[in-house]
């Protein structure tokens, strides 16, 4: 496979540089920040339909090329979604157009760099009259893989975990069957990468994997449906370098598809 990969797991939520985050609106219970938390089972819900808000200032610009949102019920409620960025935290730029998902699938939105000290998530949930909630967002600057995936890489979407639990009777006739999905299992794997990209790209993923989660998309230009939400599934391999003086980057890891 040749197309490169994206990994997307920078998310200026979680900058440094970030002053304030605001949220026009939060349920009892379902504040702003549990939008962010990386946890798929904690959300933000605004408290009414129309337009809502997630706003976040900088005290110095930042850059983002990418926005990823998981474990949401856009597709259910109608609503549309689209990332903004302004100089002064009044006059708003699009950096997409608002995209109105029909499902409630991962959706990973790349576009042109754009670099400013305000963004903000909008929301259009219209007049439907159903509450949004939002599990997972994530906006910042993708890590384009130096290399796509190589031959026996495994899909996540074609390396499911599931258990089959087969019912008989008596007389050990076919009575049906139960199945508990576990998401999928995966590894990511970069061959013959070079030191100095595993070093400025890699060793900064790793911390990050280390402790939470991110967002991986094999070849989003031809299969952007194969998009996954990962994490490492168990100590993250050490990468030697090999004869030619480069290193094989691997990183297995639990997946949760769409739709999941």
């Amino acid at each position: 496979m040749t197309s490169t990969a994206l990994i997307c797991y920078d998310n200026l939520a979680e900058s440094p540089l970030l002053t304030a985050a605001t949220a026009s609106s939060a349920a009892t219970g379902s504040s702003a920040a549990n939008a962010w938390d990386w946890l798929t089972t904690t959300y933000w819900a605004p408290t009414s339909n129309g337009v809502q808000t997630l706003t976040f200032q900088f005290s110095a610009d930042v850059t983002a090329d990418y926005f990823a949102i998981y474990r949401h019920n856009m597709g259910t409620v109608g609503a549309s979604v689209k990332l903004q960025y302004s100089t002064d935290g009044s006059t708003w730029s699009d950096a997409f157009t608002a995209q109105s998902p029909d499902d409630n699938e991962i959706l990973i939105k790349t576009f042109t760099a754009q670099t400013a000290d305000w963004w903000r998530i909008r929301f259009d949930l219209g007049s439907s009259p159903d509450s949004l909630f939002v599990g997972v967002v994530a906006f910042g600057q993708k890590l384009t893989t130096q290399y796509g995936m190589p031959a026996g890489f495994v899909v996540p979407r074609h390396g499911r975990a599931t258990q089959i639990l087969n019912n008989r009777t008596e007389g050990g006739q076919f009575a049906g069957r139960s199945i508990i999905a576990s998401g999928a299992r995966s590894t990511i794997t970069i061959r013959n990468a070079t030191q100095a990209w595993a070093r400025a790209n890699w060793e900064p993923f790793v911390r990050h994997a280390e402790l939470k989660p991110f967002f991986f998309s094999r070849n989003h230009t031809d299969y952007p449906e194969d998009a996954a939400y990962c994490w490492t599934d168990g100590d993250i391999p050490e990468y030697a370098i090999n004869d030619d003086r480069r290193q094989t980057l691997t990183m297995p890891v639990q997946c949760l598809l769409s739709g999941e």
